[in-house]
């Protein structure tokens, strides 16, 4: 019967001034600095582009009707619309910014009434939004229905951010 062998096995990196623990702890700062600076950019997503607003599908098949539930708080029934196109749901609209109704490039007809003095330039917007994760503009989603369901055969409703879509499982039932 063999004893187990132990191994140790230390790496540079846990030693504080270890030449590649250095190498990172400047590629690290440089970034940092680069950022500051803004001669680095983090990558943001295409704006010009609609989003995709989360959903839910809730398909009992016992139930004659399936139900799409969309998230869309701050939007109004007004700013959207709802189509059938080639045996598919279409659900597209906008989404406004009560603070900076002019910032999406998409939606800029959009009219506000105090907007001239809510335009922001870039430089000062960091300043004013020091936070500023939520997305506005255009929105779109297309799920496939059964075939031959017609747009007076769905139902759509907007209660409290959720767009809740009720249509019939089949053209016939």
């Amino acid at each position: 019967r063999m004893s187990p062998v132990r191994t140790t096995k230390t790496s540079r990196m846990t030693e504080p001034n270890s030449e590649q623990r250095q190498r990172a702890r400047k590629l690290i700062q440089d970034v940092i600095r680069g950022l500051r600076e803004g001669n680095i950019r983090m990558a943001q997503r295409n704006l010009n582009k609609p989003y995709r607003p989360r959903m839910e599908i809730y398909d009992n098949p016992e139930s004659p009707n399936i139900v799409a539930t969309f998230e869309l708080p701050g939007v109004k029934i007004e700013d959207i619309s709802t189509s059938v196109m080639h045996d598919r749901l279409v659900i597209q609209g906008a989404r406004y910014s009560r603070h900076k109704p002019n910032q999406h490039p998409s939606i800029r007809s959009h009219p506000s009434p105090a907007a001239s003095d809510m335009d922001v330039e870039a430089d000062t917007h960091a300043k004013l939004f020091p936070c500023d994760e939520l997305r506005y503009g255009k929105f779109y989603r297309a799920i496939p229905l059964p075939p031959g369901v017609t747009v007076s055969s769905i139902s759509a409703r907007l209660l409290e951010g959720l767009l809740t879509v009720t249509w019939p499982r089949s053209a016939t039932g």
